[in-house]
């Protein structure tokens, strides 16, 4: 007599179907947008080009895939707690584990059926389109199956990793927590520990997540890379950056990169290692774990301090924030004693639910005493700052670009991004100035502030965030004439003033503009000569060193006018226009004589005091 051994169970696959075909069917029914969208861009499409058509067509495939991502995160994770439902109630789970049918049969079955489902819906919505696309002349094959393919790598992907979550507890509404905490738990703590690093570093601001917290971070890196604009060209895919440069006068189809390509190949094979993992978890599952919130008892200190940890830095910094709103300064002992108790009530907290029990007072508090000397370890660590932080100023010959803008009530200055070397020498310089000379100002008073953001030449960033007091810089004059020089650079004035930190190109044309004065109710379009006669002179103006700052003086400025040049780039805003630009102001003076306008209309000299 032969015997045989089947990684499949049929029964358990056609039971998985009957039960849960509504699944399948909201997950067809969202995708049904897909060939329905076709339908009407096709019916309202005025082109009849067969390349423009297929264009569009393709195109909104591509438009579409941020759904793609979406429904990929939701019913992966339903799908998931579906198949895997039993696993939470104790009578279930012992019937389903005294079938004659081995542990791996079982997970390899609940597996296929829920993948089955997924590419069965998928392939069918694929068909679908493409048969909508070849009734309205508009097949797109291959973006079809681009579609076809990058939405089952994603459902996949989320499934797989939803399926890891539901071998690790015994309650069903614990898997869609545990599930969204897996696809961000790397991002909160960077941002956490950034958090705490704002508190005591001057100047520090959040920095964007790094390349490892990204892709640690799979709907992040995925919805980044899929949902980036690249065109199937003669050459290859190229960015949407390149596209009026190489093709300016072409329309060319959507396509993903090859970076997206790859960013799914490897959270596919990744995928497979999880179900791997899920599988070894299952075989060594135990039945009566169906009702605990932690499956394995090795893995419960591991939830309890991690809950505790990320909980306590999370919530004491949030009750530090607001018992130190009023403060000034850093409250060292405050925010260590939000840390601790914070940290040991999550803890017990923690220990309440894993235990599921409210005696966990007598037993845990050496538990909770463990988390609060790490977070309070954390704290002084953070504050020591080990790596120079707040010291940090990048070389110059690092820096490809520099953007940098300052407020203090009355005044601002545009944060363009600077390119000259002078530029970025001068906001260096600066940037040492206020480390040097400056200090983290009281909110209640008057301050000044400086934003700085680097761009390097390795393709990260840098920013810092300075709010200095007025009295600092008065009482420092390195740090004022740091401050006036960098914002009297002269691309930082013309973005100050234009918006822009370069004058117009000899290419671009301007093709004419408006004039509002609010407080006259005098509107005027202006002609291309009239446009580019004031522009011309505001340039001559800002060549000779119009609109320069001295803080802590006023600085008489034109009235509040609404001026724009429409040019062939994009329009020119003109803001801050101060009042020595006399070679502006007289042009426009000009210009508006026909309706009465004088010299007095345009500028509003305030008082000589600095206005507090």
């Amino acid at each position: 007599m032969r015997f045989g051994t089947s990684f499949f169970n049929k029964t358990l696959i056609r039971t998985d179907v009957r039960r849960y075909w509504p699944v399948l069917f909201a997950y067809t029914a969202v995708w049904m947008s897909l060939p329905l969208t076709q339908w009407t861009d096709a019916q309202f499409n005025e082109l009849n080009a067969a390349a423009q058509t297929q264009f569009f067509a393709g195109n909104t495939i591509y438009e579409m895939m941020p759904v793609a991502i979406g429904t990929a995160v939701v019913f992966g994770c339903i799908m998931a707690m579906a198949m895997f439902s039993y696993l939470t109630n104790s009578r279930c789970v012992g019937l389903m584990h005294s079938l004659p049918v081995r542990r791996t049969t079982h997970f390899v079955s609940h597996v296929a059926s829920a993948l089955g489902m997924f590419v069965v819906a998928n392939v069918f919505v694929a068909l679908l389109t493409l048969l909508v696309q070849v009734l309205t002349g508009t097949a797109a094959p291959l973006d079809v199956l681009v579609w076809l393919a990058v939405v089952t790598m994603l459902d996949f992907i989320f499934f797989s990793l939803a399926v890891v979550c539901c071998m690790f507890t015994g309650w069903l509404l614990a898997v869609p927590v545990l599930y969204g905490v897996c696809n961000c738990i790397v991002w909160v703590t960077q941002m956490l520990l950034q958090s705490l690093g704002g508190v005591f570093y001057f100047g520090y601001v959040t920095a964007p997540p790094s390349d490892a917290v990204v892709w640690c971070t799979p709907v992040m890196n995925l919805a980044g890379k899929i949902n980036s604009w690249f065109y199937r060209s003669p050459e290859g895919a190229i960015p949407s950056a390149q596209l009026e440069k190489l093709y300016a006068d072409t329309l060319l189809p959507r396509c993903l990169g090859s970076e997206a390509w790859q960013t799914l190949g490897i959270y596919t094979a990744a995928a497979v290692v999880l179900l791997v993992i899920s599988w070894a978890l299952y075989r060594r599952r135990a039945s009566e774990s169906a009702a605990d919130p932690v499956a394995f008892r090795w893995a419960k200190p591991a939830f309890r301090y991690g809950i505790a940890l990320l909980g306590g830095l999370a919530l004491g910094l949030g009750l530090y924030s607001i018992l130190s709103v009023h403060s000034r300064g850093l409250q060292l002992p405050l925010l260590l004693l939000c840390l601790v108790i914070m940290g040991g009530m999550t803890y017990f907290a923690a220990a309440m639910m894993i235990d599921k029990s409210f005696k966990v007072f007598r037993h845990g508090w050496k538990g909770a005493v463990a988390v609060g000397v790490v977070l309070v370890a954390v704290c002084l660590v953070t504050k020591m700052d080990p790596t120079g932080v707040t010291n940090r100023i990048p070389a110059q010959e690092d820096v490809e670009s520099v953007s940098l803008s300052a407020s203090m009530d009355h005044y601002i200055s545009s944060d363009q991004t600077c390119t000259d070397p002078e530029v970025i020498a001068a906001v260096l310089e600066c940037h040492k100035a206020i480390l040097t000379y400056g200090e983290r100002a009281d909110y209640s008073h008057n301050w000044f502030g400086v934003y700085i953001h680097y761009n390097l030449k390795n393709g990260t960033t840098m920013h810092r965030t300075y709010q200095l007091g007025e009295e600092q810089i008065r009482n420092a004059p390195e740090l004022k004439d740091a401050l006036e020089q960098t914002l009297n650079q002269e691309e930082i004035r013309r973005a100050r003033m234009t918006g822009r930190t370069q004058p117009l190109t000899q290419g671009d044309h301007l093709w004419g503009g408006y004039v509002e004065i609010y407080e006259k109710d005098v509107h005027k379009t202006l002609t291309a000569e009239e446009a580019t006669a004031f522009y011309e002179a505001l340039e001559r103006d800002i060549r000779n060193g119009v609109g320069k700052v001295a803080i802590g003086a006023a600085q008489p400025m034109a009235k509040d006018l609404g001026i724009a040049l429409t040019t062939d780039e994009r329009d020119i805003d003109i803001n801050n226009l101060p009042a020595d630009a006399t070679e502006a102001l007289g042009v426009l003076e000009e210009i508006l004589k026909s309706q009465n306008v004088t010299h007095e209309d345009l500028v509003d000299v305030p008082d000589e005091e600095f206005v507090d």
